[in-house]
């Protein structure tokens, strides 16, 4: 503390100091202003923190948090606030006197650099300002290359939609606000009989607070995923909004993938965001305002008392139902700096020095009373309970922080076993091992991996040096729900309006401020912001039908993301929709307006082509990146149109050959009898005027200036002179040679020469490279997986059927995408999964769903069809209740069930999951193994293009899904068939092919 104060005076010194200087009166009322409330911050920070402002308190600092609990602080904001007052009128009259007295300014500005200074030392004021701008500016990536920065192979970490597991026993989670372990020490062990006295008899594990995890959202976050909860936004309650799912493998989806009933107790899921981030795990999440009987509130919802009798409740409906469970719940009253007292707890315990020592004892006695309950509904045989503290007690006013023995930590207690608990895991244990040790201790078997597995050395070095890195995961990894299906805008009242999403159930209702509005969305359509747009009569002409986003950007500043601008006359909407400042679509309605999945896909196509001015149709575009700037440029491309061509570390030679484009790889660094063969056969094309471009990518290539005069004579002077990994491009026009070479990233384009292609044609005939993805599209909807769709592609053409498989709780295949997809796509709004009655009462529009019964009728009538599954990763019991083992083909998500299938005659279609693993084994697994055929994501062809020649080569079939708005069968036939061999399609009809 003798630190902190020390910091604190000088920033006092500095605020003086720089106050005094500043001459201007206004900038000095700012100095004085801004610089008090920072001031009095620092001072907040050290009361409820422990310490100076960092980024903990950062995140803490939600101002509309705070406010929705004020009667709980409203004594230190009326403190705070005075003293604020009173520093104003301090600061202003030290001003005033210093600048009055005869104090030279270069010992003014000697303080204020010197004071300065010290500010930015090792956990100074400055130099925590400056860690908390570092981490907020860390740059966002991609999901793979943000866990490449933290040092984890993407192929080795196990993304949510991968996760395989089976369920363990129950599972009971006590999450207890900030009764950390001296609770449970020597000097209050009086409070804590029931948790000392299963620490005695179950297992106790010691485990260390850790960075981004010491506050209760942050904490919570942690013991799901694994991962510190550093994100770009502060606050709980924006991070969460709207998000529908995260890539971070994560206890709830180990849960929700075993078949958990999970349900998540928590007094004020609103505080914080906490009730969004739950959804976005996959828990029911019930609070204050669930609960059918009426419970006195607090400033943080309901006590503890009436929480753990809910909890009782939520257990006994859970272990009637017959599935395996999993109830967590956090308590509050051991909410710093005086807990949340509750009157009612007086006649059953005695009294304690204070009010907070008073809520700890009686959250012990609420734990030994639910243990009570567990014995006497003899739930504890199959059932593990864990019990820890969310994280250290905060701040430096609580009394009870004296009598905690050092140093102070955390603990988990669990009824598991503890070697089993700790299985697989290196000390110290922190929180970010929770998830982990949820699964071992309730004996989940999954492939799920989190973080901790991968570090190496010591966790809490790790995770100070990778916060900025943590940061980039964590933002990666969310898949927040957006507008990119359609939206709506409509009049809900006079004055009022509400943007609703056509396919999901986001909305939103503002008020209409002014003649024109806009909406601002993120690139992929998360609702941003609404505002009104400044104007003026004389600079703006009111917004009408056909007019342009160029016209518009005269008047208005529009975003490079997506903008609704909109005006109401009457009950009419006028609305207009962009991305970028290329092209809108605008629409006019009474009462409201309807922009539609079209719409936004004809604008994502535009600026596709638009905005990046790097890719066309009819041009070869070229890009050689330096070493050193691959991590902001990217690696360095070559694309025919759309179709990327293989570009390898060296010289790469694109050139013409049989009327067909191909690429001449070399690494010249590597073998010296490489650059002779790189010589030879730049000659011969050059000759031949075969050579179209030259591409160098991350090349060392140093033994090609003993072949300057060589390379001179073939017109490539500047190759010669290649400074160590520089970028290069040269390019062949009518007998031309023209070399461009730079220091970070050079791009180039030039014409496209199109040559007939007659297996081309053949292939769009050929039935069996396209299957009929979840049955096909019908009426543009598609994974409907419905008879209707499954005749329609029959009658199009199609032989190959993919339906994507799932069980209801009553252990009947469907088909169906799986649960959530499909009671959002029927409006279905109870618990999921459900039984094969409700499955058939509940269709996608007027569609007809099927189960394994429908399956097998609809392939008796076609006996030249195929049965393609995916989701199901049983072979054995879905072969066993299918009409025609012959007919079946199984996309699978092992190696196990692929073995399995193999034994028992089914054709396999190995997952990209599955082929990810192998680590440079594809091609030799595969044909161990005698896998004729993969499925894999198009999205990954021009980052494998050699893996997927190479299994092509050796007969290999690779079919591709993930085709959707420009990226379509044509755009796969026409720019990446030469890599695979067929594809999912939702639309294809080979009728229409045959007659042309």
């Amino acid at each position: 503390m003798f630190y902190f104060g020390l910091q604190i005076i000088l920033l006092l010194l500095f605020l003086i100091a720089l106050g005094t200087l500043v001459k201007n009166k206004f900038l000095r009322f700012f100095v004085v202003f801004g610089g008090g409330v920072f001031f009095v911050l620092q001072l907040v920070s050290l009361a409820f923190n422990g310490g100076l402002i960092n980024y903990r308190f950062y995140e803490q600092i939600d101002f509309g948090n705070i406010w929705s609990v004020k009667g709980f602080f409203l004594l230190y904001i009326i403190l705070f606030i005075g003293f604020f007052v009173a520093l104003l009128f301090l600061l202003n009259y030290l001003v005033k006197t210093i600048k009055k007295s005869k104090i030279k300014s270069a010992f003014l500005i000697g303080t204020l650099v010197v004071a300065g200074a010290c500010l930015f030392l090792p956990r100074g004021i400055g130099a925590n300002i400056y860690e908390i701008a570092k981490i907020k500016s860390a740059k966002t990536r991609s999901f793979h290359s943000a866990l490449e920065q933290l040092g984890v192979a993407p192929e080795k970490y196990v993304p949510v939609e991968e996760i395989e597991a089976e369920a363990g026993k129950n599972i009971i989670v006590l999450s207890l606000e900030s009764l950390e372990r001296g609770y449970l020490g020597p000097s209050l062990e009086e409070l804590t009989p029931n948790l000392n006295a299963l620490a005695k008899k179950h297992a106790f594990i010691k485990m260390g607070q850790q960075y981004g995890a010491s506050w209760t959202s942050a904490s919570i976050y942690t013991m799901i995923t694994g991962v510190p909860a550093y994100f770009k936004s502060s606050g709980g309650n924006t991070i969460f909004q709207h998000t529908t799912s995260t890539k971070i493998g994560n206890l709830g989806s180990v849960l929700q993938v075993a078949g958990y009933d999970m349900s998540y107790l928590i007094s004020k899921k609103n505080f914080a965001g906490m009730g969004d981030m739950l959804k976005t795990f996959g828990f029911e999440v019930k609070s204050d305002d669930d609960f059918n009987q009426n419970y006195r509130q607090t400033h943080w919802g309901i006590h503890d008392k009436d929480m753990f009798a809910e909890l009782k409740k939520e257990i006994l409906v859970k272990k009637g139902q017959g599935r395996p469970f999993a109830v967590f719940l956090s308590t509050i009253s051991g909410h710093f700096p005086h807990g949340i007292y509750d009157e009612r707890m007086e006649s059953v315990l005695p009294p304690c020095d204070n009010p907070l020592e008073f809520m700890a004892s009686a959250v012990d006695y609420y734990i030994g009373d639910l243990f009570d309950f567990l014995k006497k509904n003899n739930l504890l045989e199959n059932t593990e309970v864990f019990i820890f503290p969310d994280h250290q007690l905060m701040g430096s006013t609580s009394k009870v922080i004296e009598k905690f023995a050092k140093p102070r930590g955390l603990y988990v207690i669990t009824t598991a076993e503890k070697n089993k608990t700790l299985q697989g895991l290196q000390k110290p244990i922190l929180q970010m091992d929770l998830p982990r040790m949820i699964i071992n201790g309730a004996g989940i078997q999954t492939n799920a991996t989190f973080l901790s597995a991968f570090i190496k050395g010591n966790k809490l070095d790790y995770l100070k040096e990778h916060r900025r890195e943590m940061l980039a995961l964590n933002e990666a990894a969310l898949d927040r729900n957006s507008y990119r299906e359609g939206m709506r805008l409509e009049i809900s009242s006079p004055g009022m309006l509400e943007l609703s999403a056509l396919e999901n159930p986001l909305k939103e209702q503002f008020k209409m401020n002014g003649m024109l509005n806009e909406v601002l969305f993120t690139d992929d359509l998360r609702f941003l912001s609404q505002r009104e747009i400044p104007h003026n009569e004389t600079n703006y002409p009111p917004l009408k039908t056909g007019y342009y986003a160029k016209e518009i950007k005269r008047v208005f500043d529009t975003p490079t993301k997506y903008a609704l601008i909109y005006s109401i006359s009457g009950d009419s909407i006028y609305a207009y929709l962009q991305k970028g400042d290329y092209i809108g679509t605008t629409r006019k309605g009474k009462g409201a307006v309807t922009f539609s999945k079209n719409d936004i896909a004809a604008l994502t196509g535009w600026t596709m082509l638009k905005e990046g001015l790097e890719i066309k149709a009819d041009e070869i575009f070229l890009k050689s990146t330096g070493w050193e700037s691959i991590s902001s440029f990217n690696q360095s491309r070559i694309y025919l149109g759309f179709k990327p061509m293989q570009v390898k570390r060296g010289i790469n030679l694109l050139y013409v050959d049989n009327n067909s484009y191909k690429v001449f790889n070399t690494d010249t660094f590597a073998d010296e009898a490489e650059t002779e063969k790189f010589l030879k056969k730049l000659e011969n094309l050059t000759e031949a005027e075969k050579l179209v471009a030259i591409v160098v990518h991350d090349a060392s290539i140093k033994k090609l200036s003993g072949y300057s005069e060589q390379l001179e004579n073939l017109g490539f002077p500047e190759l010669a002179e290649l400074e160590y990994r520089q970028p290069y491009i040269a390019t062949f026009q009518n007998g031309a040679i023209t070399e461009m070479s730079g220091i970070t990233s050079l791009r180039e384009s030039i014409p496209l020469k199109e040559f007939p292609n007659p297996e081309l044609e053949a292939i769009k005939r050929d039935t069996m490279r396209f299957i009929a993805h979840a049955g096909g599209a019908i009426n543009g909807e598609t994974y409907t997986n419905s008879l209707e769709a499954m005749n329609l592609s029959y009658k199009k053409g199609f032989r190959l059927f993919e339906l994507d498989i799932i069980k209801t709780t009553d252990g009947v295949f469907v088909a169906a995408h799986d649960w959530k997809h499909w009671s959002g796509k029927t409006g279905y709004a109870g618990k999921i999964p459900v039984s094969l009655e409700t499955f058939k009462e509940n269709p996608i529009k007027d569609y007809t769903p099927m189960d394994i019964n429908d399956i097998n009728r609809w392939f008796k009538k076609h006996p030249d069809a195929i049965l393609i599954t995916d989701k199901v990763n049983d072979p054995e019991a879905f072969s066993k209740v299918f009409i025609d083992k012959d007919r079946l083909m199984m996309e699978l998500f092992s190696l196990e069930a692929a073995k399995e299938a193999q034994k028992l005659g089914i054709k396999v279609l190995l997952s990209e999951n599955v082929l990810r693993k192998l680590d440079g084994k594809e091609l030799e697994t595969l044909q161990n193994l005698g896998i004729q055929r993969i499925a894999i994501s198009r999205r990954i062809i021009k980052d494998n293009l050699g893996l997927l020649k190479k299994l092509k080569k050796a007969g290999i079939k690779t079919y591709v899904f993930h085709l959707y708005n420009q990226f379509d069968e044509n755009y796969v036939l026409t720019y990446e068939i030469d890599y695979i061999y067929g594809m999912y399609a939702d639309e294809w009809d080979f009728g229409a092919i045959k007659e042309k």
